[in-house]
């Protein structure tokens, strides 16, 4: 379906995002010089010996575990040289590796000097920034984020299916009482309504991000981001507001929170 947000050239860029629909900014890190240079070379120049731990899948379907709230599969530590060669040539048989919201100040500071924080982006609720590489063919889960997201696609092509919140009852999330109930099972482009029959009730919306692109992603939308090609991102995350409270799936949150923290207390009694 054709989006419900606007897509809009980097000369509109807005001094802040406050929309609670999605928005994609074209060309929008042209005005962001370090992004432009950044490549797989580069990166593997600055930060090559760096040891970093990646996720693997089998298949290229990163799944979150309901029980444990982290990936199913366990995390490997390699050099990011050693990343990046087994990225750039995989093998049919070689595990789909991914490297996944990785903080930036935290495990490459000296990455931080060549950026520039968007002006955008709300620093004083700012919590995280990010960096995402990974080959062509890795899936995301379905899944919403609970803070406020820029995703800015700085080498490669990503494809990104979205649903509002308002559908999330349709997209059969994992219980309020799992480790992961802002996930859900389905894989977005290969429906299987057999199992999921709610699921065909849902309206996908579609996006493909260039580099240079950027997207805003409200807290508590739908997403599934599939690399088209072996990608390198970068994402902004910063606190939901109060009035992004008003939402069907923030109550899945408090939820999954007032559960959890009931059973720390019981242990401890």
């Amino acid at each position: 379906m054709n989006p419900p947000f606007n897509i809009l050239a980097s000369h509109h860029l807005p001094q802040n995002f406050t929309s609670d629909v999605p928005v994609v900014i074209k060309h929008a890190l042209n005005n962001q010089p370090a992004f432009l240079n950044w490549s797989p070379e580069s990166l593997r120049s600055d930060i090559g010996r760096k040891k970093v731990l990646v996720d693997k899948s089998t298949d290229g379907l990163f799944r979150v575990n309901p029980k444990g709230g982290a990936f199913i599969d366990e995390m490997l530590e390699m050099s990011f040289t050693d990343f990046l060669e087994k990225i750039s040539n995989p093998t049919e048989e070689a595990l789909r590796l991914y490297l996944i919201h990785s903080s930036i100040p935290i495990n490459f500071p000296e990455l931080m000097p060549q950026m520039t924080i968007p002006h955008y982006v709300d620093q004083k609720r700012l919590r995280h920034i990010n960096l995402w590489v990974g080959q062509k063919g890795n899936i995301s889960p379905l899944h919403f984020d609970t803070n406020n997201n820029i995703l800015c696609e700085v080498f490669g092509r990503k494809k990104i299916i979205l649903y509002p919140p308002q559908q999330g009852k349709l997209l059969y999330p994992y219980s309020c009482f799992t480790k992961a109930p802002y996930v859900s099972p389905i894989r977005a482009d290969q429906p299987d309504f057999k199992t999921y029959p709610k699921f065909a009730s849902a309206k996908p919306y579609e996006v493909i991000l260039h580099p240079t692109d950027i997207m805003y992603i409200p807290p508590f939308w739908w997403h599934q981001v599939f690399n088209l090609d072996m990608t390198i991102s970068v994402n902004f995350w910063w606190r939901l507001y109060k009035k992004q409270c008003i939402n069907p799936s923030f109550a899945r949150i408090v939820t999954y929170r007032f559960y959890n923290r009931m059973k720390d207390f019981i242990k401890r009694v």
